[in-house]
């Protein structure tokens, strides 16, 4: 699992700046009826996709974009794009293991608070996709610089162990299921405070945070 890091991310955007994509071979990440399993593919074999958003990691890049029912969501590009020709190349055989691995991850911990609604996966201009929640916010490391009290970039011991102790318990979580999960890299760039409900600074004052892990 790879570091993300925020790139850009306009208050603002609309359906003419964004560009029209069809995703293939979309697979859901559970068994569904039939008519559900055909309500989901086209819900999703078209996808609008903002080019303004997006965060990037080791291993690829994740996109926002929005369903055929205006819903908001991830677009998680792993590997790069490639042909047939390419398919048995090392790199390529790297990024289908990682795909796979992340697939499965994130399959595990959908539903779960604090992790980001997995929705399936496919392929997007020729390169693996997963289809996940927009987590709207900013990194733990954005918010920390935003929250410091001094030109250390400290945070108050309050505010502290009130994140400290909500990370806590997001990590703990991952502790209920039968094999557990262990991440290789908690960091603030891959933690992120969800703003979505509850601004940053109404958090802060009710001394609770909404954290997600996203990588």
């Amino acid at each position: 699992m790879e570091t993300t890091q925020r790139i850009d991310t306009p208050h603002a955007h609309d359906k003419a700046n964004m560009r029209v994509v069809n995703l293939t071979s979309f697979t859901a990440p559970r068994t569904l009826p039939a008519d559900e399993q055909e309500r989901n593919a086209r819900r999703f074999s078209t996808l609008f996709i903002d080019e303004r958003r997006r965060r990037k990691g080791g291993l690829g890049q994740v996109l926002y974009g929005e369903d055929t029912w205006g819903e908001p969501l991830a677009v998680k590009l792993v590997g790069e794009v490639h042909n047939e020709e390419q398919d048995d190349s090392p790199s390529q055989a790297f990024a289908r293991e990682a795909f796979r691995r992340e697939y499965e991850t994130m399959r595990t911990l959908s539903g779960i608070k604090g992790f980001p609604r997995l929705y399936g996966a496919g392929k997007l201009d020729g390169c693996d996709a997963i289809l996940m929640e927009w987590v709207e916010g900013e990194t733990l490391a954005m918010a920390i610089r935003h929250l410091s009290i001094d030109d250390e970039g400290r945070l108050s011991p309050l505010t502290a162990a009130q994140m400290g102790r909500d990370l806590f318990a997001l990590l703990a979580r991952m502790e209920i299921l039968e094999n557990c999960i262990v991440h290789r890299d908690i960091s603030t760039s891959n933690i992120m405070v969800d703003t979505s409900i509850r601004s940053l600074d109404d958090q802060v004052a009710a001394g609770s945070f909404d954290l997600k892990l996203v990588d």
